[in-house]
Formats: C-alpha cells, sequence, structure tokens
C-alpha cells in the first residue's frame, strides 16, 4: 500500500468497524480485498497486525504436512482443510486488536454467533458460470501449486475438481460440512439462510453498486483496482468454450446458481435495505 495512503488515513476519516471479507475464489476478492484493507492503513505501522489475510496454499500444507492429507483429490474429503480454516479465522476474530480478515474462509455459524457483533460479514458474489470458467482459465494459466490444471476442458469439466467448481458459492455461504454434501437442497438452503447474515454481499458486475453500498454503511470511499485478471488469451477463451461445453458447466454449477439468483432477488428488495440499517 502506497504511502499516500498512509498519510490520507492518518489525517482524515478511516475505516472504524471491523470487517470480515468472505473471499470466494475468482470473485474479484484480490482486487477488493485490498481495497477494503488499504481504508485501515496509517502512519503507525503497528496498525499493519490488524490486518490478517489467509494464505491458502500455506493452510492447505499444514493439513498436508501433519495428517499426510493430498488436495485436491477425488473425493469431496476437504474437510480437514476447511475445518483447520475455521478455527484460524476464530482464532483470529478472537484477537483484540484484529480490524480486518480477508481470504478463503468458509463461513462459519460459530464466528458469526461469536463474534458477529464485532466484525461486519460482507462477500461479492459472480455469476456462478463466469466465475467456473475463470476459474479453469486461471488454474490452467497461472497456478503453479497442486490446483494446476493440466487437464484440456474436456477432461477437466467431468472430474471431481471441475464438477466441485460448480457448488462453490453453496460451500462458501453453506459453510463447511462434513458429509461433502454441497449439492443437496438441505445445502443449497442453509447457504441462501447465511446470506442475510452477511451485511454486504455484492455482485462482480456491479461494483459500483458495492462501492456505493460500502459508502452508506461505512461513510469512507473504495476504491477498487483490476488485479490478478484472467491471464487466458481471448481467442483462445472463445475457441475453448464452445456452445456445448457452456451447456455443460451451466448444468454443473445449477447449485450455485440456484443461491446467485436467490442473492440477486433478496439484495434487491426492501428486506434487504432495512437489513442493512
Amino acid at each position: 500500500m502506497n504511502f499516500i495512503t498512509r498519510v490520507s488515513n492518518t489525517f482524515t476519516r478511516r475505516n472504524s468497524e471491523n470487517i470480515f471479507f468472505l473471499h470466494i475464489p475468482k470473485c474479484g476478492g484480490v482486487s477488493i480485498g485490498h481495497a477494503i484493507a488499504s481504508l485501515y492503513l496509517t502512519l503507525n505501522l503497528r496498525n499493519d497486525s490488524g490486518i490478517v489475510n489467509l494464505n491458502a496454499p500455506i493452510s492447505r500444507r499444514v493439513i498436508e504436512d501433519t495428517e499426510g492429507f493430498h488436495y485436491p483429490s477425488d473425493t469431496n474429503d476437504d474437510f480437514p482443510i476447511l475445518d483447520f480454516r475455521e478455527k484460524l479465522l476464530i482464532y483470529f476474530m478472537a484477537q483484540p486488536n484484529t480490524r480486518l480478515i480477508t481470504g478463503h474462509f468458509l463461513f462459519s455459524k460459530v464466528a458469526f454467533q461469536k463474534y458477529g457483533e464485532r466484525f461486519s460479514f460482507i462477500t461479492v458474489l459472480r455469476d456462478p458460470v463466469k466465475r467456473w470458467i475463470s476459474s479453469y482459465f486461471y488454474n490452467q494459466f497461472t497456478a503453479k501449486d497442486q490446483l494446476k490444471v493440466n487437464d484440456d476442458i474436456e477432461a477437466h469439466i467431468e472430474s471431481h475438481f471441475g464438477i466441485s467448481q460448480g457448488y462453490q458459492l453453496v460451500k462458501f455461504i453453506g459453510g463447511a460440512n462434513k458429509e461433502g454434501d454441497y449439492t443437496s437442497e438441505k445445502a443449497i438452503n442453509r447457504a441462501k439462510e447465511n446470506l442475510k447474515l452477511f451485511k454486504i454481499v455484492g455482485f462482480l458486475d456491479n461494483l459500483g453498486l458495492f462501492s456505493k453500498e460500502f459508502y452508506d454503511r461505512y461513510r469512507v470511499n473504495l476504491r477498487i483496482k483490476k488485479e490478478n485478471q484472467n491471464p487466458a488469451p481471448k481467442e483462445y477463451q472463445k475457441t475453448t468454450i464452445t456452445p456445448e461445453i457452456l451447456k455443460r458447466i451451466t448444468e454443473i454449477c445449477q447449485p450455485d446458481m440456484q443461491v446467485y439468483e436467490y442473492a440477486t432477488d433478496y439484495f434487491r428488495t426492501v428486506e434487504h435495505k432495512q437489513h442493512l440499517t
């Protein structure tokens, strides 16, 4: 973060509320997380210790090293990683100096019940099909760890990892499930109900509205710069995502689509406006 931001925050209004920004992969979270983090920086560098960002690869590595676990695998057995991250989230929230938490944490009912009064829960969603496609190309071109995709799209789309990308909204908003159930009606409804507990739910295709709602609540301006953009050439994307492939991706994303459509309806209603106050 640049020096000018620190100076400005020192002598002008900066964000005074604690925030937990739940970052769903490939929903613009890097850009948004950095924008929110910049609101807490001042010339007092000790304040930086109150900004927590989960390092997702290291959190996976800890579980792999301690439990002999490997992710991704051919099953829905990533619960040890998710359980570990939930404990980390609660640990960070319990720290008295924590002001902002960002990263690939899942929603935690325990964290909300214990610390929902201290932290505003916010997140940003993305059209599930666009999110799936972005995730595929990012993991193919940019990922350097075990998430790197080496398969062509026909193989990837039918792999466990590819299919799992169709229920990431259900998973992140609904919370970890020991049985790995993220496609049932129960799991989808759990995610829908949890959405109502967030102070702000934005949408990647309308960050202007998200910034406005952020200002209305916190009275500070959010300046979002585009980061971590899709590295795949446009022509390659166009030839890879054929009509047949797009149809299959849409089928895979039906669990997430139900949550997304519910969110776009709910967060435009009078009920939501009352929820914000």
